[in-house]
């Protein structure tokens, strides 16, 4: 008998298909500046194994079935010389090195197919190539790259597979609005652009959502001209601004259901889906970063990063009465992770894993309680989170950029009292 410990196997009804998904209960944190992966076991809170990869990475995500993990390695931005490290997750080894990339210094999406055969990975904040790649999983190896708008950022798939949503964020050298652009996973050609903003002032946060139904697609938008929540009715391929009134928003999350959104805009903002007005608003919890919906969808996670010298605090809130829960924990570790990318959740809900950039190492937070458990010592620079149940917008539970076993967690049948 194969122990818990070692894997969770379960059958994800993934929007009408079968798929065997592994739930291994580890973390992997890229460590920037070490260059390698440091896997974190959350059954034991410690540090498995270190994992060699390649220059720089930054991030990652699981495949469809939770088997892989995909890192990529920025490579300094070198044309052609940035590669993605696929990691076993069963041996924690490296079993494929993809190359060809020329990644940004940072934000990258990733995205997988629902048959699991094609990864879609952007090329990033790069302000000189501005293309989402297209990944052979089974051979691993690019197939071609689909030319988009500036720095292409973060992507969601929508739930029948047939098109990819990618965000692209504005520049000050090209002096061109952001956009976003729809592919056909079919052909691979952009088939329609939305321009949401109306001035240069305006940007994406680096964060995209989708509902879990497939309907809207939901991006934050900052900056010194309108901001708020843009929102794009797929059935249409059409797009608008909310109504309602955000300031500075730049993380969002949304409950299994469907039913609330959470936006993180240096306080901690509920909107309702039906009708995206705002049901609430948290004050006592400044500084809000990125948050995390837990998988039977009771309690909110959140981050929250404060000015330089960016010092790291936790917070828990009741998805239910939007009360906070306990009071917030705050760190005595200080930087700042990649955006999305710095909390982590065990899958029972008990702990909180985040990256403490400036001291190399992950705080382990009791969740009930908020206290610090421990910390586990990491590589140098350790800046983002792949896990199966992540704060990213690679990760984000309802959304398809990551269409691992957290679709298990998340959008299965929900329990009595599971929701809203």
């Amino acid at each position: 008998m194969i122990r818990k410990s070692l894997f969770l196997a379960v059958v994800s009804l993934l929007f009408g298909h079968q798929i065997q998904g592994v739930v291994h209960p580890y973390i992997y944190v890229s460590n920037y500046i070490s260059g390698n992966v440091s896997v974190i076991d959350t059954t034991t809170r410690t540090r498995l194994t270190t994992i060699p990869v390649g220059t720089q990475p930054t991030g990652g995500a699981f495949n469809i079935d939770g088997s892989q993990v995909y890192i990529p390695n920025l490579a300094n931005g070198v044309a052609d010389a940035g590669t993605v490290s696929v990691i076993d997750v069963a041996s924690n080894t490296v079993v494929a090195t993809i190359t060809g990339f020329t990644f940004g210094p940072a934000v990258l999406g990733f995205a997988f197919t629902n048959d699991g055969r094609t990864a879609y990975i952007s090329s990033g904040t790069s302000s000189t190539h501005n293309v989402v790649y297209v990944v052979d999983t089974v051979a691993h190896q690019i197939t071609s790259s689909i030319t988009v708008g500036d720095q292409p950022t973060v992507m969601v798939i929508t739930p029948d597979g047939a098109y990819l949503y990618v965000t692209n964020l504005s520049t000050n050298t090209t002096l061109r609005l952001p956009t976003v652009s729809i592919i056909s996973t079919t052909t691979h050609q952009v088939t329609k652009t939305l321009t949401p903003a109306t001035s240069l002032g305006n940007n994406f946060s680096e964060t995209i959502t989708l509902h879990p139904s497939g309907s809207a697609v939901y991006i934050p938008i900052y900056g010194s001209g309108t901001t708020g929540l843009y929102v794009i009715d797929t059935s249409t391929q059409t797009g608008s601004i909310a109504s309602c009134s955000l300031t500075a928003p730049h993380n969002i999350s949304i409950t299994p259901k469907g039913g609330q959104l959470f936006i993180c805009n240096n306080k901690l903002t509920t909107l309702a889906t039906a009708n995206l007005n705002i049901v609430d608003q948290i004050y006592s919890i400044p500084n809000s970063f990125e948050s995390l919906v837990s998988n039977k969808g009771k309690h909110l996670y959140i981050l929250s990063v404060g000015p330089a010298p960016y010092p790291l605090s936790f917070s828990v809130m009741d998805v239910y009465s939007h009360e906070q829960i306990g009071e917030t924990l705050n760190l005595t570790a200080t930087g700042q992770p990649l955006q999305n990318q710095g909390l982590a959740m065990s899958l029972d809900d008990r702990y909180a894993y985040i990256v403490n950039p400036d001291q190399n190492r992950v705080a382990v937070i009791h969740a009930t309680t908020q206290t610090l458990v421990k910390t586990i010592d990491v590589g140098s620079n350790p800046l983002a989170i792949a896990g199966p149940f992540v704060a990213s917008s690679h990760v984000n539970p309802t959304q398809s950029s990551l269409l691992d076993a957290v679709r298990f967690y998340n959008n299965r049948p929900l329990q009595k009292g599971e929701g809203p």
